[in-house]
């Protein structure tokens, strides 16, 4: 299982962007590790180019006027991050809404670190478009940043699974990063609630939900599904799977709305970190983001790793 090795960092001129690569450097800025930084300058739109170039057609001139925009903001962005003479970062100009995932692809990142929010600031309940963008076409974990630490820190690890074969690419994401930061995980699976659907309390006078006996009489199922999760990580060296199998014996089973749960979960054991499992994107179809995994990327208070995972349906789940 090998440490993140190359970590695509895309920033803007946010105090939230750079905390994101604060984090990126912190965690990830090993020699063994290239941070791959980025920023992408809006192309000027075609109206403006009358008033610039109002006599000429735009050829050499815009160049130079495009290179001379990128040398600004290069030297903006090294002084806004505080980069050394020895760091650099990728400035273009472009689209950043289209440009950034592309270079993302191209940089062949293992992983991505970015902040929820850019330039245009924080919203309730919500990410920034850019971001939401990279982490539903992303095929690299985004680890999305909160900017409220100064002296960012993983030390523990919530994993939220559905336990399907699936999940175990997350799982997998999970145990990386723990082994990579030296961190705890643990592995948390919410049971359903179906009675907080009924918001007319028709059915609770009628059924019967016990939740600690539905856990009880279903713990020897879901340990065989957290042992298959295991099983489904992959790419498990020798050397590694003991502590693989230490860091996997952390396990939490609850019942309720999924999201909640989660994310009252993470509250209850100061996680630092939650790692969730989202499908890819259909190839030539419209992108595909867990309603779960969006819930809690858009509420969570901490950092939150979305991982893609393999949206094929597994025909052995029901073994």
């Amino acid at each position: 299982m090998q440490r993140f090795e190359n970590v695509s960092v895309p920033v803007d001129f946010s105090a939230s962007s750079k905390q994101a690569y604060v984090f990126a450097k912190k965690l990830f800025g090993r020699p063994d590790t290239t941070l791959h930084i980025a920023h992408f300058v809006p192309k000027l739109p075609k109206h403006l180019h009358r008033v610039l170039f109002p006599y000429a057609a735009m050829g050499e001139d815009e160049v130079e006027f495009e290179h001379e925009i990128q040398r600004a903001a290069q030297k903006r962005l090294k002084k806004h991050l505080g980069l050394g003479d020895d760091e650099d970062a990728t400035v273009e100009i472009g689209e950043p809404r289209a440009d950034v995932p592309k270079f993302i692809s191209a940089s062949a990142a293992d992983l991505v670190v970015m902040s929820a929010f850019g330039e245009s600031g924080p919203i309730a309940d919500a990410v920034g478009s850019l971001t939401e963008r990279v982490v539903k076409t992303s095929v690299a974990p985004v680890l999305v940043t909160r900017d409220f630490e100064t002296h960012p820190e993983i030390n523990r690890i919530l994993f939220a699974t559905d336990l399907t074969r699936a999940n175990g690419a997350a799982y997998g994401a999970a145990m990386r990063m723990a082994m990579d930061v030296e961190a705890s995980v643990e592995a948390l699976y919410v049971i359903p609630d179906p009675l907080l659907a009924d918001t007319n309390n028709i059915l609770r006078h009628v059924v019967k939900f016990d939740q600690q006996k539905i856990v009880n009489r279903s713990r020897d199922r879901i340990d065989a599904l957290f042992e298959r999760l295991v099983d489904n990580i992959g790419d498990i060296g020798h050397a590694e799977k003991t502590d693989v199998t230490t860091l996997a014996k952390r396990r939490k089973v609850v019942v309720g709305d999924p999201a909640d749960s989660i994310l009252q979960r993470a509250d209850q054991i100061n996680a630092d970190l939650i790692v969730v499992g989202s499908q890819k994107a259909e190839k030539g179809g419209r992108l595909r983001f867990g309603s779960v995994a969006a819930e809690v990327l858009r509420r969570a208070p901490t950092h939150v790793m979305v991982v893609p995972i393999d949206p094929t349906p597994q025909l052995s789940d029901e073994s």
